[in-house]
Order: C-alpha cells, then structure tokens, then sequence
C-alpha cells in the first residue's frame, strides 16, 4: 500500500486589502510644477472639464459650486454666482480668498496637494493684488501650434494672467488678447471655455497661418529687451514657488527696501524718488511696513538696483546695523540754514503803513498783476524816502 505524501501548502490572506481613498474626480496632475510656464488654476479647471467630457459650466455647477457654498439648485445654469463677474474670475490664480477657496475646492475633489502652486498665493504677503492679473484672457499662438504638433497637452501658463508679462518668453513676441476670427476679448475662464480656443466663436487659437491681431506693439529693441527682462523675472518666481521653505515675509520686504535704500546705495528716500522716479511717499509706506507693493513697483525698483525680482523678495540682506534701517526721510537730508530776515523797527512800520493806506484809497483798486506790483512797489519806495526825508527835516528843526 502506498502512502501518500501530504504537501503544505501556503495560506491564503483572508484579510480585506486596504484600499486607497478614491477622488471624486480624476487625479490630474498639473502640467509645469517647478517651471516658470507652470500652468494657472482656472486652465487646469479648464483640462479636468475636457478629461472628464464635460463643459467647464457642468462641472462648476455640480461639483464645485458645493465645496465653495454654493447650493447647485440656485445657481440656474450659470457659474457667474460662483466665479463672479468678469472682473473678479481674475482673482482666481492671484493672491486672494477666491484663490484660496477655488484650491480648496479643487483639492478636495482631485486628491491633489499642490494646485496652490498653480496660483501666487505663496507670494501674498509681499506683492499687491492690485494690478497684479491682467482682466482678459491673454495668450501665445506659436506656444499653442507647437503643443499641438508636438502632440502634448495644451494648456494655460499662470505667466500669461500677470499683468506686467506682455511677450512670450520663449517666441518673443507679445501676447494677444483678441480673437483673430471674432476680434473679442475673453474672460480668464467661462462656461463653454476650452483650452486653445476661443470661449466667443469656439475657433482655434494656435494656428498662425492667419494675420495676427497685435494688441501691444513694441517700437524699438529696447522695449522688447525691457519686456523679455519682465516676463524672465515673472518666470523665475513662479518656477521657485515649490521650493520655498516659508512664505516671504512684508515685514523682512520693508526691512530689505530700507536697507538697499539706506546703507546699500548711500542715499535718503527723496534722493532716491528723485533719481528712481517713483513716488516719495509710496517708498515711505514701504518702509514703514504700511503698503504692500505693486508688483510693476517692484520691477522699476529692481531694475533700477540691477538685482532680479527672485533674489529682492528671498535673500537676505547681510550688512552691519540693518537694525531699524527705516529711517525717516528727513534723518538723511542735509538741512539747509534757515534764512534771516531783518525785522522792521517801530518808525519804518508807521511810515510803511501811511503809504500803504495812500495805496488802499485809490479809485479803482490796483489789480494784483506783475506790472501793478512794480509799480505800486515803486511808488512806496518812493513816498518812503519823501517821508524820510520829512522826519529828518522835523527831526534837524
């Protein structure tokens, strides 16, 4: 009889495996992270949209009208109660709470942790938000035709919503704002919006085969190399943003105009609005840590001290007593001695006023023009000696 032979055999894991928490939309991740052409929030709204096969409208109203307050049966199919108007869609990739609410929202529906980097909140606290988004959609035909032929994803630069950036960095050539085909502007992000097209009449936006509609001419190689200086500046913060340990921070901002200002060029604040051409109270506020500058402020300030906009807000100014750098302009001003004036005695006010009262009676009034004033000054001068001579004649008798 043959025994058979048992065989162990491994055991099977009965216990559920742990499975990740799923996001309610798809796990996108942003195009452009680390790069000066980092992609903005509202284009990255704009690519979920077209991912998901739905109009940028749908997708407001059902998903992220409700993670931003918005009840869905209110809204009547338009998203301008949860964007805004035109104006403030803007906002959405600046420095603000409608920045702040729309990361929140987008967060929580992707999963993902690094969409504030798709806007300049990082930035808040030492660049203003007034003026900083330009109000319409601005953008690059050659950026768009050589995404498409190269067959990677089209999208929207957050560098294209500043204001000040008005060239591509990388086509040198200025950015447009009106539809070639419709000759409308757009808003920043809309309903029917869809990357690459025109939100108006829906026609593709990159290719360059048409006359191109110039919004902004550049006159001379100046110019161009003055708005290439910008547009690399904006690039060099935006691509820094993920690596920035803290936030910048307005009060060290203050502390670091001051010192450049004050020990580092060896000059007062009016001396420096004079050679600057900027505002003399403007710089003041700055200092005093009262306004937080505009960000075209801050690229005259450092242009005019020949240090890049990255290296102004970040690094840290080492010079002995940097303490209380603020000084107030008048501290540095060499004052100048006060004139004197001679004071008239008793006897000069008396004969002064005999003649000015002569003066009062006369009929008409003399008009106070220039040629009335020397005349009427003449004629004091001489009825003031006529009266000199007549006290020292009562004087001598």
């Amino acid at each position: 009889m043959l025994f058979e032979t048992l065989k162990l055999y491994p055991s099977w894991d009965i216990e559920k495996t742990a499975i990740p928490q799923r996001s309610r939309l798809y796990h996108l991740e942003p195009i452009g992270i680390g790069t000066p052409y980092v992609e903005s929030l509202t284009g990255y709204v704009q690519r979920i949209a077209h991912e998901h096969c739905v109009t940028v409208r749908r997708l407001t109203i059902t998903e992220i009208a409700p993670l931003m307050g918005k009840e869905a049966k209110l809204l009547d199919e338009s998203i301008s109660k949860v964007f805004g108007t035109g104006r403030d869609r803007t906002a959405f990739n600046g420095t603000g709470l409608m920045a702040t609410n729309l990361v929140g929202a987008m967060s929580a529906l992707t999963g993902r942790l690094d969409l504030r980097y798709l806007t300049l909140l990082p930035w808040a606290q030492v660049i203003s938000k007034r003026g900083l988004l330009r109000r319409h959609r601005a953008w690059c035909p050659k950026c768009y035709q050589q995404w498409h032929d190269n067959h990677t994803s089209v999208y929207e630069p957050l560098l294209w919503s500043i204001n000040t950036a008005q060239v591509c960095p990388y086509h040198h050539q200025p950015l447009q704002e009106q539809c070639p085909y419709c000759h409308q502007r757009q808003l920043t992000i809309s309903g029917d919006s869809r990357t690459g097209h025109c939100n108006k009449c829906g026609k593709w936006l990159g290719n360059n085969r048409y006359k191109t509609v110039v919004t902004s001419q550049i006159k001379s190689e100046a110019e161009r190399n003055r708005q290439l200086n910008v547009a690399n500046n904006l690039g060099e913060l935006v691509a820094v943003t993920p690596t920035l340990n803290y936030p910048p921070n307005f009060q060290k901002l203050s502390n670091t105009i001051s010192t450049y200002i004050l020990q580092v060029l060896k000059s007062s604040i009016p001396a420096f609005s004079r050679q600057s051409g900027m505002n003399k109270a403007t710089i003041g506020l700055w200092c005093k840590g009262k306004v937080i500058p505009q960000i075209d402020n801050l690229l005259v300030l450092t242009h005019y001290l020949e240090i890049s906009l990255l290296d102004f807000l970040t690094t840290d100014v080492l010079l002995a007593d940097s303490k209380n750098t603020c000084l107030e302009p008048e501290l540095n001003v060499v004052k100048q001695p006060r004139k004197s004036y001679k004071h008239l005695d008793l006897e000069r006010k008396q004969v002064l006023n005999v003649v000015l009262i002569e003066v009062l009676k006369e009929y008409p009034a003399p008009r106070a023009n220039a040629s009335k004033v020397l005349l009427i000054t003449d004629r004091i001068k001489t009825q003031r000696k006529i009266s000199y001579f007549w006290l020292d004649l009562f004087s001598k008798a």
